[in-house]
């Protein structure tokens, strides 16, 4: 039962990330194209043209509620199923298991919004 429900946490998931980055790139595609087609007519490529089509996809600084969210609520799940007895034996390993995927996932947003902030300081020096 646990087995199931940890699968489908998982699988679901990996559905949503597989999903929001193809539906990214169909985007990207999308708009690729379109400015093929529109340099191909004999236009020309303005500026403006172009940061008009391409506002939507920039790249906002990164959110670190998020992480400090999961990191908050995964802490506290965790250390709910140590210090009080919240039932089964079942139940405590869910609330454990649901806690430290919460924690990993928060230190994952966490060094991602590190790296990036590195990278950004890094491509700003050159």
């Amino acid at each position: 039962m646990l087995a199931n429900g940890l699968l489908l946490i998982f699988g679901l998931s990996a559905v949503a990330v597989i999903a929001h980055g193809f539906f990214k790139y169909m985007r990207h595609k999308a708009l690729f194209n379109l400015l093929e087609k529109h340099v191909e007519r004999g236009n020309e490529l303005d500026v403006e043209v172009v940061q008009a089509l391409t506002s939507g996809m920039s790249r906002r600084p990164g959110d670190h509620r998020k992480a400090i969210f999961l990191l908050i609520l995964g802490t506290t799940s965790f250390l709910y199923s140590q210090m009080f007895d919240p039932g089964t034996l079942e139940f405590i390993l869910l609330l454990e298991g649901g806690g430290l995927f919460a924690i990993v996932t928060g230190l994952g947003y966490l060094i991602s919004l590190v790296v990036e902030r590195i990278s950004r300081k890094s491509d700003d020096n050159l």
